[in-house]
């Protein structure tokens, strides 16, 4: 029986260093700074995502502060010049606006349920608007974030947008320049 154990081992082993290569998910870093978590910093290679609408940028520019006062997203930056809307430290738990955090978010979950729902999250929502031509504008809406258990001190982990918000806010802008 040892020696079985011993070969299955061996075997293993020798099967692991066979020089088949398999990709390693890209490291990210996530760093909060301050006491208390008072900022986070997260870098992505996302770029968001995009939607038409049939309405001029000055038309969709007019709405989107208004998209997102409706989803419960404070605006924290505008870039007039760029079309640039943003919130780079929205802070949340449980719910954003009146949605639970995961129909945005994907933190993962345990047996009471998903995480984002009751743990701590730090988001950066940041909407980009360009003319695209024909009286049409493109919104690109990025959602990124990280969260951490409320009840034990943990690290941040990286958290993944359902892209429910980015649709969300796109739908209200439509909605709105469609008046």
């Amino acid at each position: 029986m040892r020696a079985l154990a011993i070969f299955s081992m061996a075997a293993f082993a020798a099967c692991a260093s066979s020089g088949v290569s398999s990709s390693r998910p890209s490291t990210e870093t996530v760093r909060v700074m301050g006491t208390g978590g008072g900022a986070v910093e997260m870098r992505a290679n996302s770029s968001g995502l995009s939607t038409l609408i049939q309405a001029p940028i000055a038309q969709v520019w007019r709405v989107l502060p208004a998209a997102y006062d409706s989803v419960g997203v404070g605006v924290t930056m505008i870039d007039a010049k760029q079309h640039v809307l943003a919130n780079e430290g929205l802070k949340a738990r449980q719910k954003l606006g009146k949605a639970a955090l995961s129909r945005y978010i994907n933190c993962g979950a345990t047996q009471i349920g998903p995480n984002a729902d009751s743990y701590d999250v730090y988001a950066t929502v940041k909407t980009k608007l360009e003319d695209n031509g024909d009286s049409t504008t493109k919104i690109t809406t990025l959602f990124e974030s990280a969260a951490r258990p409320v009840q034990f001190s943990g690290d941040y982990s990286r958290c993944t947008t359902t892209g429910a918000l980015e649709a969300r806010i796109a739908a209200i802008i439509k909605s709105r320049v469609m008046k």
